[in-house]
């Protein structure tokens, strides 16, 4: 979704509507607490209702974006503090994005190897153990 706009059409996006980004963000923090409790689990489930809220608080923010848009023509806040976090955001969120998907990419390689050295080739802890030592 977030694909669909350019780096700095979103940034115009967050920079235009600066009451609705907090407020959804501030909601978005106080009610995750929530969220994870009611679907606990281990932290692939933790980590995917993360991300399922974070991208359905997104799709709300671009609603009101887009409603309040329709309603006010002209932005009527420019507050300095909030633009510099929005530039620092912008920055961060590559390196982010990258540390993130190599996490990912990581446990998943982790997780292969050891399918593979206990389901596949039939390796015990034991054989492990006689192994590395």
């Amino acid at each position: 979704m977030a694909s669909k706009f350019t780096r700095e059409t979103l940034k115009q996006k967050f920079l235009r509507h600066p009451l609705a980004t907090i407020v959804l963000f501030v909601l978005y923090v106080t009610d995750l607490p929530y969220r994870l409790s009611e679907y606990g689990g281990g932290i692939i489930a933790i980590f995917e209702t993360i991300v399922y809220y974070a991208f359905v608080s997104f799709l709300w923010w671009l609603l009101i974006c887009w409603i309040s848009s329709k309603i006010f023509k002209k932005q009527r806040f420019q507050w300095r503090w909030y633009e510099k976090i929005v530039e620092k955001i912008f920055v961060l969120m590559p390196i982010a994005y990258k540390i993130i998907l190599g996490l990912i990419v990581a446990f998943i390689l982790f997780f292969v190897i050891f399918i593979l050295l206990t389901v596949v080739f039939k390796y015990s802890g034991q054989d492990l153990k006689m192994l590395f030592s």
